[in-house]
């Protein structure tokens, strides 16, 4: 989610501003249908001059609320408020009506807005706007203080001179307007911490649905990676060996029948296998239950040897050990390297060649090793054709932990090397179960 900032508080967004106007327009009409009557039915006292200067004083504090949440505002009703400090006592002593005075302009009710002003501040204006209203408060705090004290209608006999009883009324009324400064701009305070803290939960929310949704996309993305893996090894090796059957099977097709009856059962049978991991692979996407992988293993590596010879190509398989310790997709990977690494054989290696597999298979994993002897001897890593082959096994061996290593043989003869070191995925289970434990 992207933050505007400006002063370290969020900027609001222009919608959210224009909703703010009515309510700003209501309570300043709500705090001047309140307090403005009564505060202009004094004001026109025996101040004489100054009457207009207080009245305009006045209306100017009450304009001052639509601009409550702004610095402005709080320059304008802070303006207002030193002119009525600053205004002769308002209102004669009256024995006919019981009123009192002279007294200070700042009394006036409509000085309130002040309060509602440095509240709004604290609470929205951005910095240090805050700071700068609490200073202007308590700066006004302390001159009303002053003015009250050496007013006439000063409610205590004797305040003129500095004995305690003085002291202490006049602690008492600077404590009471500091007071009432303090508890707006704290509650306003509160409010902007508040609102900030809420902010940052909805933030944080939102950032862990946003990483919520990349890792569900990067999950997917590994998916279709996978799935795509499968269905080259499981479709390239099936087409490679059905085209090398066809094309034998077509040359022996006029001389002996029975051979191409035979090559015909060979390209049958590998086309069932394909189909049967063609769905097992696109099971997944179905989720209908099929299994993560394709169906196939380290052990059915000899039935896949098998098969690439009956297409024709020579090849010597040598096994020590069992894949017994292996974990499942340690197996898989196993059975995927012989198959993409004899596939490439068939496809690239050209006539007459012929194929070596050894693995040895050991507590720790499985080494693999396929070789072709004779034909082309293309560098099968270097070709577009069969390069994403290599690509995939290289990703399906790294993310088994292990490594691959493909090249030219260097013992001179021609051919294509690809050998393999897979781990046996024992401590990758062990991390899952502890995983799924804890």
């Amino acid at each position: 989610m992207t933050e505007a900032q400006h002063g370290g508080r969020e900027r609001p967004p222009p919608g959210a501003v224009r909703r703010e106007w009515p309510v700003e327009v209501l309570l300043a009409g709500a705090l001047a249908v309140v307090l403005l009557p009564s505060s202009l039915a004094t004001a026109p006292g025996t101040n004489g001059a100054w009457w207009p200067v207080t009245t305009a004083a006045l209306v100017v504090a009450h304009l001052s609320v639509l601009l409550r949440r702004h610095p402005a505002g709080l320059a304008l009703c802070s303006a207002a408020m030193a002119v009525l400090v600053a205004v002769p006592g308002l209102g004669p002593v009256s024995s006919e009506t019981g009123s009192f005075g002279p007294f200070p302009a700042i009394l006036l009710p409509s000085s309130l807005v002040f309060l509602v002003v440095l509240y709004s501040v604290a609470a929205h204006a951005p910095r240090p706007w805050p700071t700068v209203g609490l200073v202007l408060g308590l700066s006004g705090a302390v001159l009303t203080a002053v003015r009250l004290w050496f007013s006439p209608v000063w409610p205590a006999p004797g305040l003129g001179g500095f004995d305690p009883t003085t002291l202490v009324a006049r602690s008492a009324v600077l404590g009471v307007l500091a007071a009432l400064v303090l508890a707006a701009w704290a509650l306003g305070r509160y409010r902007s911490v508040r609102v900030a803290y809420l902010a940052q939960l909805e933030d944080r929310a939102v950032r862990a649905e946003a990483d919520r949704e990349r890792h569900a996309a990067r999950v997917a993305a590994e998916e279709r990676t996978r799935i795509a893996r499968e269905m080259h090894d499981v479709v390239a090796h099936a087409l490679a060996v059905i085209v090398r059957q066809a094309e034998g099977g077509r040359l022996a097709g006029e001389r002996e029948p029975a051979v191409a009856l035979s090559t015909l059962d060979t390209v049958a049978r590998t086309g069932r296998e394909a189909l049967d991991d063609t769905r097992s692979v696109l099971g997944r996407l179905r989720g209908d239950g099929a299994d993560g992988e394709a169906q196939r293993g380290a052990e059915d590596v000899p039935v896949l040897v098998a098969g690439v010879e009956e297409a024709g190509l020579p090849v010597h398989l040598e096994i020590a050990g069992t894949p017994a310790g292996l974990s499942r997709t340690a197996s898989l990977a196993v059975y995927r390297v012989v198959q993409e690494s004899l596939t490439n054989v068939v496809k690239h290696a050209g006539t007459g060649a012929r194929a070596e597999v050894r693995i040895a298979y050991a507590r720790g994993g499985a080494d693999v090793a396929v070789r072709d002897f004779g034909g082309a001897a293309e560098d099968v890593s270097s070709t577009g054709a069969a390069g994403h082959g290599l690509l995939g096994m290289r990703e399906r061996v790294t993310l088994e932990g292990g490594n691959l290593a493909t090249g030219p043989a260097d013992d001179g003869q021609p051919g294509f090397v690809v050998r393999a070191s897979i781990p046996s995925g024992a401590d990758r289970r062990r991390r899952n179960e502890q995983e799924d434990d804890s």
